[in-house]
């Protein structure tokens, strides 16, 4: 599909847009790569790549900018992170307050936005579950209301409407 120089090529081009968020051009590509190529010979190449779906140019003069198919390419094969740079102190699982932190950290240095981690809420345990019917308003639906109190002592109510399994009879039959 690509030849190690449109890879290359492509790769550059990513991270330079990612780091800039410009649409980036075949001489700053040619500076940026490390090839000994012309900005003519780096066009043809992105004219393939574009040709393949993997960058576009957002208007006629503009440079470059990868596609939604080019950043996953480049996700998928040429993303490369180093270990040591994200390596962190083993934590117990005793420690949960010291694992969000880190956790949140880890998610900040690797994205270079805020990292916010959210502990999920324990599961509750009920003290008392009571399904009330409520009284009939329709012949064709019930309403129950459900009480669910935890052992925290939180309680709430709902309101359930189902409908009635067979109607009722009409006892002015006949």
């Amino acid at each position: 599909m690509l030849d190690d120089r449109a890879k290359l090529l492509l790769k550059t081009l990513v991270e330079r847009y990612i780091a800039e968020g410009q649409p980036v051009g075949s001489r700053t590509l040619s500076r940026a790569s490390g090839l000994d190529l012309s900005p003519a010979t780096i066009r043809n190449v992105m004219s393939d790549l574009e040709g393949l779906g993997l960058i576009a140019s957002p208007h006629t003069s503009a440079g470059r900018i990868p596609t939604a198919r080019g950043y996953r390419l480049f996700v998928d094969t040429m993303l490369t992170a180093q270990r040591e740079q994200f390596s962190t102190a083993s934590l117990a699982p005793d420690q949960p307050q010291k694992v969000i932190a880190n956790a949140a950290n880890l998610l900040s240095n690797l994205s270079q936005f805020v990292g916010v981690v959210m502990a999920p809420r324990r599961a509750s345990v009920f003290r008392q579950i009571e399904f009330l019917r409520l009284v009939d308003r329709t012949p064709f639906f019930e309403q129950a209301r459900l009480l669910t109190c935890c052992a925290a002592g939180r309680c709430t109510r709902k309101r359930a409407t189902t409908m009635r399994r067979t109607p009722p009879l009409n006892r002015h039959c006949c």
